[in-house]
């Protein structure tokens, strides 16, 4: 009788520490889960944040971003004439050194960027901490010549112009 009570305690000990063990299981699976959910939701929150952002604010090539003014002077008189276009491609040529294959891509993405933008200033606005940061007097000087140069190119000053030669 007392080994039936012996392998009793035995198998009892044995579902014991069975149980246990699944209770452990699940306890780490829960860790796992709940780690799961907060890098998920860290990597939304990042997403949300880096998606929320105003697409002229990822901009942070100092070409790409006179590229996108010198698109948005073109537009403050209406649509891009093909002069326009002709006379950004050629002034990033001249001034970034770009192959005609860089300049079209730049313009490309320029145009993007601008594309739903009717007010200038804003243009202007964002990129401006930019250009401050990352050029130096001569390349705003440049920067200015490009402006004035697709300004002119339809064979008329943008008001656009006229407020940057103020401000």
């Amino acid at each position: 009788m007392h080994i039936l009570a012996i392998l009793g305690a035995v198998l009892g000990v044995l579902l014991l520490v069975l149980f246990r063990m699944q209770q452990a299981a699940n306890a780490a699976r829960d860790v796992a889960d709940a780690a799961d959910a907060a890098r998920g939701f860290f990597r939304r929150w990042g997403w949300r944040r880096k998606h929320a952002k105003h697409p002229l604010d990822t901009i942070e090539d100092a070409r790409e971003a006179a590229a996108a003014m010198m698109v948005a002077t073109a537009q403050a008189d209406g649509s891009i004439s093909e002069r326009e276009r002709a006379a950004i491609a050629a002034e990033m040529r001249k001034r970034f050194g770009a192959t005609p294959q860089q300049a079209e891509e730049l313009l490309a993405r320029a145009r993007w960027l601008v594309q739903d933008r009717n007010d200038a200033s804003e243009v202007f606005r964002r990129l401006t901490p930019l250009i401050v940061r990352t050029c130096g007097p001569k390349e705003r000087a440049d920067l200015i010549a490009m402006l004035s140069a697709i300004a002119g190119a339809d064979g008329r000053a943008d008001e656009v112009l006229r407020r940057i030669s103020r401000g």
